[in-house]
């Protein structure tokens, strides 16, 4: 999913007002920057209160409207609204992710159990992010890849619980 918003963001503003593009991004960037700081210092108490299954869904659901924003948006210095909503949600998500692997893990992996978040996230999905993302841009258009990305998005936030329940039973079942 990031590999669109990271690898296409600044073409798809261009597209919209190419005067506007480069100070949109430049606020945008430093704005999400300074937002993600801010809730990686609040992940934690955010994951306690709310957990770790739903904090995960509660960001896959923001990252839907995030790209259902950028495929509906009309002017690049909106660009912020959906840069500072993917970056919370990043900042949210990651470290549930592996606190996600880590409870169905035995102590010792933590370390590679984060190695496989990240590679999973920074590897992986940025670079199928951005191959189908450049296919669809290509084809599509920038509005329509957006908005295509938020559909998947949403297809899957309501299945995340359902395959979160089995790696769980899973575990349980073998111990």
């Amino acid at each position: 999913m990031d590999g669109v918003f990271v690898t296409f963001m600044f073409w798809y503003l261009t597209d919209i007002n190419p005067s506007q593009a480069t100070w949109a991004m430049g606020v945008a960037g430093a704005g999400r920057n300074i937002a993600a700081a801010i809730a990686f210092g609040c992940s934690g108490t955010v994951i306690r209160k709310v957990g770790v299954i739903n904090t995960i869904n509660l960001s896959l659901g923001v990252c839907v409207l995030a790209f259902v924003f950028y495929g509906l948006m009309s002017n690049p210095w909106l660009a912020i609204i959906p840069e500072l909503m993917q970056y919370v949600c990043f900042a949210f998500s990651i470290p549930a992710c592996i606190l996600f692997f880590k409870e169905r893990s035995p102590d010792e992996y933590s370390a590679t159990i984060q190695g496989i978040v990240y590679s999973c996230y920074f590897g992986v999905g940025f670079g199928v992010g951005a191959m189908i993302g450049g296919f669809l841009m290509d084809i599509i258009g920038g509005s329509w890849t957006f908005l295509v990305f938020g559909g998947v998005t949403m297809f899957y936030d309501p299945i995340f619980p359902c395959f979160s329940g089995h790696i769980k039973t899973a575990r349980a079942t073998e111990e």
